[in-house]
């Protein structure tokens, strides 16, 4: 996402829309080009416990004067094999 300054962040955000807690814990990798914080970044979102009804959001860095931002996102729940996996990717 963008602030209104045009800085940019990568965000993973998870709601538990279902009726049992979900462990849950995520990677995001950050890929800058141009401006100041060009390259690669990945950052990690600890292993937590999501209740039912609420929603958890992990924030990446603030990178001023980037030219382009994006990113893709690991989310594992309720273990850390592939089944457990889902990915998804931004770029703004």
């Amino acid at each position: 996402m963008r602030n209104a300054k045009n800085d940019a962040q990568a965000v993973l955000v998870v709601q538990n829309s279902g009726t049992k807690a979900a462990v849950i814990r995520g990677v995001v990798h950050h890929y800058n080009t141009g401006g100041t914080y060009a390259g690669n970044w990945d950052f990690s979102c600890l292993e937590s416990t999501l209740n039912p009804g609420f929603t958890r959001g992990c924030f990446g860095t603030t990178y001023s004067g980037t030219r382009d931002i994006s990113a893709t996102s690991e989310l594992w729940m309720n273990g850390y094999d592939a089944g457990n996996l889902s990915t998804d990717s931004w770029h703004g």
